[in-house]
């Protein structure tokens, strides 16, 4: 009976101690994310326009980093805190409105937004606009994407923008561009190489910064014989990216 005791003791006692740590690593997320609610509504606010109510937050380490996410009235937006930098954003209406905007106008409201909120991810980016949808759906896309000597950098940023000018999503993929060695394979003989790999024509092919191995290399993507060939753009070696 005193073992039985003994050990209801410990396991009270341990189950005590699990309580405060969590309790801590709770108020630790709370006190690190001091002011991000505020930051996440105003954001809320500028996308999906006044009248936007925060209904559910919520705050989860990585790192360094704080990731905040809300629930609206109106749709969800998450992002990083203290960096204060915008990941994703959903209209819960996220169907295209007939409208007359251009594909100029579209790509300055985009653009408008991407300057407050993601600026890193906008300067020195090829920003490129297309329409989607049809009559009854339509929608541009607004995309950003940075070069570095002709290698495709990692960041990302798409926007959909209705014909009526409003926002009603965005994905935003914010890394700073790697520090890469020179690519020495061409295009015309990664395309001749990843032919000879594949066993057949290749179609295509696209010079963007990958990790493999946990380094940033410059590869190849290339497109033979309906699969993709990766190739390291410094050696011509074969290679797969890190997942």
């Amino acid at each position: 009976m005193g073992a039985v005791a003994l050990a209801g003791a410990f396991n009270s006692r341990v189950h005590a101690v699990d309580v405060v740590s969590a309790d801590d690593h709770r108020q630790a997320v709370i006190d690190s994310g001091d002011g991000s609610d505020q930051w996440l509504a105003a954001a809320a606010e500028d996308l999906f326009g006044k009248g936007t109510e925060i209904q559910q937050t919520g705050a989860e380490k990585d790192g360094l980093l704080l990731k905040v996410t809300a629930t609206t009235n109106r749709g969800s937006i998450s992002g990083w805190w203290p960096e204060r930098t915008l990941e994703q954003a959903w209209a819960t209406d996220n169907h295209g409105e007939r409208g007359k905007l251009s594909k100029t106008q579209a790509a300055q409201v985009a653009k408008a937004f991407a300057d407050k909120y993601v600026r890193d991810s906008v300067m020195g980016s090829d920003q490129v606009t297309r329409p989607i949808g049809g009559d009854a759906d339509a929608a541009y896309l607004v995309t950003f994407r940075r070069y570095r000597q002709g290698v495709l950098m990692p960041m990302r940023l798409d926007f959909t923008v209705t014909r009526a000018g409003r926002i009603i999503g965005f994905t935003s993929k914010t890394v700073k561009d790697p520090a890469l060695p020179q690519a020495a394979v061409t295009k015309s003989a990664a395309l001749e190489q990843a032919a000879k790999t594949a066993g057949g024509k290749a179609t295509n092919a696209q010079l963007m910064a990958k990790k493999v191995g946990g380094q940033w290399r410059p590869l190849w993507l290339v497109g033979a014989n309906n699969t993709d060939v990766w190739l390291d753009a410094v050696t011509g070696a074969k290679t797969t990216p890190d997942k």
